[in-house]
């Protein structure tokens, strides 16, 4: 939770939700948001942030 990196790789790519309660946006920078995406938006976003990664990946 006091993790303080001060360098982030340049192919970093961070996928969050704006609804995380756990890990509020709010704290989060350079994020690609996933709208009403929880903690647990890998099980129930599982298809959008698939098709995200793949759209990223081509």
């Amino acid at each position: 939770m006091n993790w303080k990196n001060e360098k982030y790789p340049e192919n970093l790519i961070h996928i969050h939700g704006t609804s995380d309660k756990i890990f509020p946006i709010k704290n989060i920078q350079n994020a690609i948001e996933i709208p009403n995406g929880g903690h647990f938006m890998i099980v129930n976003k599982a298809s959008q942030i698939e098709q995200l990664i793949f759209d990223i990946i081509k």
